[in-house]
C-alpha cells in the first residue's frame, strides 16, 4: 500500500504542471455544482483512504506462557528423584498449611520447618540424600527457598508460614515439570 502511495506521490510531483493545467481547463469549461452532500461524501472517502493507508497500532504478539517461578528441568539425575521431590514438597506444603489452621499449631518456628523437611526426606528416602545425587537441583531449591521463605529460624507469622507453603508448592510444581 505504501509503495502505491509513493508511486502516486512521485507521479504527482513529476507531472504537477500538466495536472494543474488540466484541472484549470476542466474547471473553466464546466464548473461543477457541488453540494454539501458531495463535500461530505468526498470527506468520508478521503478519511477512509487515510485510515486505510495510515499505519495502525501494530498487532501485539500473542501472550507468551508465564514461565514457572522455578525451573528444575535438567537438574535431576533421574525422573524418580524429581518425582520424589515433587511429592515430598507437596506433602510438606499441605502439612504446614493444615498445621497453621489449628488452634495451637505444632510447627511454630522456621527451625521446626527445617527439621520436619529433613526428617520427612530421611523417612521417605530411607536415609538416602537426594541432594547428594542431584547437586544442581539441591542448589536451585536451596536458593529458591532462601529467596522465597527466608533463612530465619525464628517464630512463624501467618505471612511467613504462607511464604513457606507457597515456596514448597512451587518447588513441587517445578519438580513435577522436570519429570516430564
Amino acid at each position: 500500500m505504501i509503495v502505491l502511495l509513493l508511486i502516486l506521490a512521485a507521479g504527482a510531483f513529476a507531472f504537477a504542471d500538466q495536472i494543474k493545467a488540466l484541472a484549470q481547463k476542466v474547471a473553466l469549461a464546466n464548473p461543477p455544482a457541488v453540494s454539501t452532500r458531495h463535500l461530505a461524501a468526498a470527506a468520508l472517502v478521503a478519511a477512509a483512504a487515510v485510515a486505510f493507508a495510515w499505519p495502525g497500532a501494530e498487532e501485539s504478539p500473542p501472550p507468551q506462557p508465564v514461565p514457572s517461578v522455578l525451573s528444575l528441568a535438567g537438574k535431576f539425575t533421574s525422573a524418580a528423584d524429581a518425582a520424589i521431590t515433587a511429592g515430598l514438597t507437596a506433602e510438606l506444603a499441605d502439612e504446614l498449611e493444615w498445621d497453621g489452621q489449628q488452634p495451637d499449631p505444632a510447627i511454630k518456628t522456621g527451625q521446626q520447618i527445617e527439621l520436619l523437611r529433613t526428617r520427612a526426606r530421611e523417612l521417605r528416602c530411607a536415609g538416602e540424600h537426594l541432594g547428594e545425587r542431584n547437586p544442581a537441583a539441591r542448589e536451585a531449591i536451596g536458593a529458591f527457598l532462601d529467596a522465597k521463605a527466608g533463612k530465619a529460624g525464628g517464630n512463624l507469622t501467618a505471612a511467613s508460614r504462607s511464604a513457606w507453603v507457597e515456596a514448597f508448592r512451587q518447588i513441587s510444581k517445578a519438580a513435577a515439570e522436570a519429570v516430564q
